[in-house]
């Protein structure tokens, strides 16, 4: 049978509306009117006796050479119900597809989990021949070491990778379902996050911080931290471009966002005026805590954890990330005082509704209810120290 060449794909012109056009042995490719050609394999399903066709790809991401491999494999899987794949391989389709849109931070850890645990092992494997019991020889070592959490996650993720490989026919049943992770480790203490919770404590912080002998920029950007109860990544890597002074508004994108989704911040008084005051003296730059190394950088939290270092505060008593904590502990316990549900006190911390047709409907709600929450947190704070007096002497 005479196939098309790729040159004679390649030369295929646009129309006014799609068309297709035989590439040989059942396939197809479909010419549309922005020009994008994508490769079709037409075939007769034997349950309802109709034409379907299977997508293969677009041409220009895969080769000619390319879409004939995979149109082979979907064949064999039509055949026999699994399609050919190396581990390896249909690793790097997840991770092109499934998990596109994930941060090139959380990609790279994933890649580190997949290099350091299976690939060593299976990643020539056809998946379809990989064991769970293979999948445990291989975290065994990390099992027994201390890092609990990493084995999780990568199970975590080495499971929505099985998924799809049953989804795509690769696999016909996902061996990680079978794996109980939590069963692998030895139940180990929860250490909680180091933070202040005593009033007399919390206010020898705040007065530490203003009377602090170090930059203006790093007293600041502490108070911002404790004040709006924001992840340290967001609050030292904030833009003056997401906060409306006017309005008292902080809005940051979902990107930025540890559960993906925009968060809206609603400053209180306190919060603005100390940021209308940073932006007059500032430094220029798009951040509003810029590193002291470059106007074109965040501050380092690295920089933060050195000023409470520097205070007094060890590891275990106190951390940036600790304030959120504060927050939380806090705005808890004094609940007869401010009145303020505690799922509001976790809207304020962007915590994710794990009811997800629930958070759907709460999503952009309750925001004079938080706005309420965050300036009685302010009010509170500067009933136990006025940390806005050393900015009002002039710095």
């Amino acid at each position: 049978m005479n196939y098309l060449s790729d040159s004679a794909v390649k030369a295929l012109k646009p129309k006014k509306s799609r068309y297709y056009k035989s590439v040989g042995g059942n396939l197809l490719v479909a010419v549309y009117p922005s020009g994008k050609k994508v490769f079709f394999y037409e075939y007769k399903d034997k349950a309802t006796l109709k034409t379907k066709r299977q997508k293969i790809g677009e041409y220009g991401v895969i080769s000619l050479s390319e879409e004939r491999a995979k149109t082979n494999e979907f064949k064999t899987y039509l055949a026999t119900g699994t399609k050919k794949g190396e581990f390896n391989a249909v690793f790097a389709d997840f991770m092109a597809q499934k998990m596109s849109s994930i941060t090139p931070k959380y990609k790279a850890r994933i890649d580190f989990y997949f290099r350091r645990y299976f690939s060593p092992k299976f990643g020539n494997l056809e998946i379809k021949e990989i064991t769970r019991f293979m999948v445990l020889d291989a975290i065994k070592p990390y099992i027994l070491g201390a890092n609990h959490e990493s084995v999780k996650k990568c199970i975590g993720v080495l499971n929505a990778l099985f998924k799809y490989a049953l989804t795509f026919g690769y696999v016909e049943h996902n061996i990680i379902a079978d794996i109980d992770a939590k069963a692998l480790m030895p139940k180990r203490h929860v250490k909680h996050r180091a933070t202040l919770t005593d009033e007399a404590q919390v206010a020898n912080l705040l007065k530490n911080i203003c009377e602090y002998n170090g930059n203006l920029e790093v007293r600041i950007c502490a108070l911002i931290g404790i004040l709006t109860a924001l992840r340290s990544v967001n609050f030292k890597n904030a833009k003056w471009c997401e906060i409306d002074l006017t309005n008292k508004s902080w809005k940051i994108k979902a990107e930025n966002m540890k559960n993906r989704k925009a968060f809206a911040l609603t400053l209180s008084r306190q919060s603005a005026e100390i940021l209308q005051i940073w932006q007059s003296i500032a430094p220029k730059s798009e951040f509003v805590f810029p590193s002291f190394r470059s106007l074109n950088m965040p501050l380092s939290e690295n920089t933060l954890r050195a000023m409470l270092r520097n205070l007094g505060y060890s590891n275990d008593e106190l951390t940036p990330h600790g304030f959120r904590a504060m927050f939380s502990t806090i705005c808890n316990e004094r609940r007869d005082l401010h009145g303020i549900s505690p799922d509001i006190i976790e809207f304020c911390l962007a915590h994710s509704e794990t009811d997800k047709v629930k958070d759907a409907y709460n999503h952009a709600k309750f925001e004079a209810s938080k706005a309420k929450m965050w300036q009685w947190w302010a009010d509170y704070l500067q009933g136990l120290y006025d940390y806005t007096e050393f900015l009002k002497k002039g710095v």
